[in-house]
């Protein structure tokens, strides 16, 4: 809907096809298209700020989401750190389990050979008597330093057993403990890195957020960045407009301007050559009454009689000559006025009756009859009267209203181009219809004329094609 009222403004800014009676009403719709056109801008220039004030807010938020971003990398690089130093760490105490393990194998292979050796010497005591053998051992020394040798070689022998089973167990319980811790040690790295794994993925799912935040404001940026475009072209248009309409609208009064001074001109002649016909009528007159005052002269003379006579006979011949010629100039003057008038409403009433005769035989509809009655009446700029005076975007107000058409108030020849629908061509038009030109409107017969106040020098008429003139629209509005 713009773009065509963008298209019927240049249309009626551009066109230079325009006769001079209907200038004034092509102004005033440019005018009245400017204005609107100014209001558009002024919207449209609005919009502009109010978009480039979301767009400055949207750049600023990706400018935060960016920084969040970069702080969530970091935080997510050293999660990533920490993970691979636990699992280097659970590797490590891994190992270290192994090695322990292997150690408490062997030192438990040990303490069961030192306990089993023990079993053996226990074992064979035993089985030499016990007590008794060691008693009969000791006896049978030779003197007491064998008796003394005996005893303390048997009583070390005890005692070496029991020392090293009892270091043989220390050294399996301190490698069990430190399988143990290192256990622990492990457990502890694993919860570690469990914990290291979830903190990664809250990160990650939160990047994946931020992310995702940052991909519709990049979106947002970009749609702004296109209205922006989008408006500042319809502003540099609308610009460009105004410009076009101002400078038609110069030019309008520039032809304006020299149409007064043409018919200021001409008048001047006129009052010339008036004045110039009424003194040689004058000098007509005066020396017509001149010869005639002075035959009469000379006739009082030749009949004898005084010099006063000859003089009051000669005022009296001219008085008499001037009023006589005087009148019979009035009375043509009155005659031809009445022969021309009678000619024209004659003239018209001929026209109005074949009119008349038209619109019956056609069909037309009653705005098209309407419309008729009015034919021969002046046409007067800015007026708005059927029968005192009324220009083309007036007359097509009042006879669509005052047939009970249209209700919508008055609207410039500009305005109508967006009233009711469209009528594609004028093929498809009917009755009734209205009818744009540039800077003109009228109402279409059904049968390929209009009716219209024409201009001042025509006034109402139906004498013209539809297509006479470049046509900008045609709207129902019945």
């Amino acid at each position: 809907m713009k773009k065509k009222l963008l298209s019927v403004l240049l249309s009626c800014v551009i066109s230079v096809s325009v006769v001079t009676p209907v200038l004034a009403d092509e102004e005033s719709d440019l005018r009245a298209s400017r204005s609107q056109t100014s209001a558009a801008l002024s919207s449209t220039q609005d919009s502009l700020n109010t978009l480039r004030t979301k767009q400055k807010e949207i750049e600023s938020q990706i400018s935060s989401l960016n920084a969040d971003i970069v702080d969530l990398m970091v935080q997510i690089d050293q999660a990533q750190q920490d993970i691979e130093t636990t699992k280097g760490q659970i590797a490590d105490a891994e190992k270290q389990i192994e090695e322990t393990q292997k150690k408490l194998e062997a030192a438990e292979e040990k303490r069961d050979d030192q306990y089993a050796d023990m079993k053996k010497r226990i074992q064979y005591i035993y089985e030499q008597g016990g007590n008794t053998g060691l008693l009969a051992t000791i006896l049978e020394s030779r003197d007491l330093a064998s008796f003394m040798n005996s005893a303390d070689n048997a009583a070390e022998l005890e005692s070496a057993d029991k020392a090293a089973f009892e270091k043989l167990v220390a050294i399996v319980q301190e490698v069990t403990d430190l399988k143990t811790s290192l256990e622990n040690q492990k457990k502890a790295l694993e919860e570690k890195e469990q914990s290291l794994l979830d903190q990664k993925k809250a990160l990650d799912a939160q990047n994946a957020d931020l992310q995702n935040q940052l991909a519709q404001k990049k979106a947002a940026d970009a749609d702004y960045a296109s209205q922006i475009s989008v408006a500042k072209k319809q502003a540099a248009e609308l610009a460009s407009l105004i410009q076009q309409q101002t400078a038609r609208i110069n030019e309008i009064q520039e032809e304006k301007a020299k149409a007064a001074e043409e018919a200021a001109r001409k008048a001047a002649e006129e009052a010339a050559a008036q004045k110039a016909a009424q003194e040689a009528t004058q000098a007509r007159i005066q020396k017509a009454a001149e010869q005639q005052a002075e035959a009469a002269r000379r006739e009082v003379v030749r009949n004898g009689g005084t010099k006063e006579e000859a003089d009051q006979a000669a005022s009296y011949v001219r008085t008499a000559v001037k009023q006589s010629v005087t009148k019979s100039t009035a009375s043509s003057s009155s005659s031809s006025s009445k022969s021309s008038s009678s000619s024209r409403s004659s003239s018209s009433g001929s026209s109005s009756s074949s009119k008349s005769s038209s619109s019956s035989s056609t069909s037309k509809t009653d705005i098209v009859s309407y419309a008729d009655k009015y034919v021969g009446n002046p046409y007067s700029w800015g007026g708005n009267s059927l029968t005192g005076g009324i220009d083309c975007s007036h007359f097509v107000t009042q006879v669509l209203t005052n047939t009970g058409h249209y209700s919508g108030g008055y609207r410039t020849s500009g305005e109508w181009a967006s009233a009711g629908t469209a009528v594609d061509s004028l093929s498809d038009a009917k009755a009734g219809d209205v009818i744009v030109y540039s800077g003109h409107v009228a109402i279409y017969d059904g049968n390929g004329s209009i009716v219209e106040a024409k201009g001042s020098q025509y006034g109402i008429t139906h004498d013209r094609k539809a297509d006479s003139k470049d046509i900008v629209a045609i709207r129902r509005v019945s």
